[in-house]
């Protein structure tokens, strides 16, 4: 349904449809949206209460603060004897706000429906349109909702981090055994949408996180596995939309990254000798640095330790792991402990010093980083990847 000027001079068909969802019969205004089309012209209308909009959305509740003769309601145009009111947005952004403020499960589709379910760490592709007009029309609350997940997704402490690397992993261990499936972008959140969305949306707390997530995905080529063995689970990213800035950010830091990935590596290889060490000159040794000497042996041997890959801060887990899983033979308890506290020192420091890799220092808080108010999800056990 569009205007006679408009039907004159637009030879493409129209098509008017009534949206099932949100055709209420107590509504008392049209929302009306425009899809032109290369030979058509879909014209969807909603017809929704005044006040619901009025409710969420501080910008609907100025137009329609005039009370029943307000503006809408004194316009020429109507449907069933109700005013129509076009939104000129995106038509299916507007459907999916319009369903957010009417039906709250909308705004919660990537939670598991059950116990037993999987959750989905994907973005919704809903959220998105939801977010962006929830911003342009003023409702704070839906937009809350919609950050709190995309937040869920990047978190900003390396504990949060951490356990949700542990939660996907289980699916992607799932996906990759049972169902031979070696692609596994899908059950990851994707880092170039939070890019975008961050920026777009100013949000910058979760670029840091979401664009080393990038760089764990384009550092890696998936190599060909031996015959009759399925390839390695891997992750690809499409970096088509991201922006010239956002290429330039990623690049610098993704060379930042690797300097201090290699710095990490040499602070973790080079182990002095502790005073506490149990068997630093034990009757049994003549060597008075034993236990130094064989961390630092162990530490270089890739036969024995977790592979680096393009993951630094998975490597110092797994590392800190395997210590205390399968300690080094021939290494003592204190010595062990002291490795351990170290390489959790060196990968606290990497954690935090993302922003400053990325160069989004003046973008994100000084504390960015540390553990204030740790969710809900980070109370359970640390990750192993």
């Amino acid at each position: 349904m569009v205007s006679n000027d408009q039907e004159a001079m637009d030879p493409r068909i129209v098509i008017t449809v009534k949206n099932t969802d949100l055709w209420l019969k107590d509504g008392t205004i049209i929302i009306r949206t425009v899809c032109k089309q290369e030979t058509t012209t879909q014209v969807t209308l909603y017809k929704v209460h005044k006040f619901v909009l009025a409710l969420h959305c501080s910008v609907f509740a100025a137009l329609f603060s005039a009370g029943p003769q307000d503006a809408f309601q004194l316009g020429s145009e109507q449907y069933e004897n109700l005013p129509i009111m076009e939104l000129t947005d995106v038509p299916d952004d507007v459907n999916s706000f319009l369903k957010a403020l009417y039906f709250p499960e909308e705004t919660q589709i990537h939670l598991p429906k059950s116990r037993t379910a999987r959750q989905d760490y994907s973005f919704p592709a809903t959220y998105p349109g939801i977010l962006r007009l929830a911003t342009k029309y003023d409702a704070p609350k839906i937009r809350n909702i919609i950050i709190r997940s995309l937040e869920m997704n990047w978190p900003t402490t390396p504990r949060a981090w951490e356990t949700l690397q542990c939660q996907i992993l289980e699916d992607v261990d799932h996906d990759f055994e049972d169902l031979g499936v070696s692609n596994v972008s899908k059950l990851y959140p994707d880092p170039v949408l939070a890019i975008r969305l961050a920026t777009e949306f100013d949000l910058p707390h979760i670029l840091p996180v979401a664009f080393y997530d990038l760089f764990r995905v384009l550092d890696s080529t998936p190599l060909d596995p031996p015959p009759g063995e399925l390839p390695q689970p891997f992750r690809v990213a499409d970096i088509s939309i991201l922006t010239g800035e956002d290429l330039r950010i990623f690049t610098l830091g993704a060379a930042r990254l690797r300097t201090a990935h290699s710095q990490a590596l040499h602070d973790a290889s080079h182990i002095s000798p502790l005073n506490t060490c149990e068997r630093r000159f034990a009757w049994d040794t003549a060597d008075p640095e034993p236990c130094a000497r064989a961390l630092s042996a162990w530490m270089r041997s890739p036969d024995d330790r977790p592979t680096v890959g393009t993951d630094p801060l998975g490597w110092l887990r797994r590392t800190i792991d395997d210590l205390e899983s399968s300690p080094p033979e021939g290494v003592c308890d204190a010595c062990v402990q002291s490795i351990q506290d170290k390489l959790s020192l060196i990968m606290e420091k990497l954690w935090k010093s993302l922003p400053h890799i990325f160069v989004l220092n003046d973008a994100v808080a000084p504390d960015w980083g540390v553990a204030n108010d740790e969710p809900a999800y980070a109370n359970a056990p640390p990750v192993l990847g």
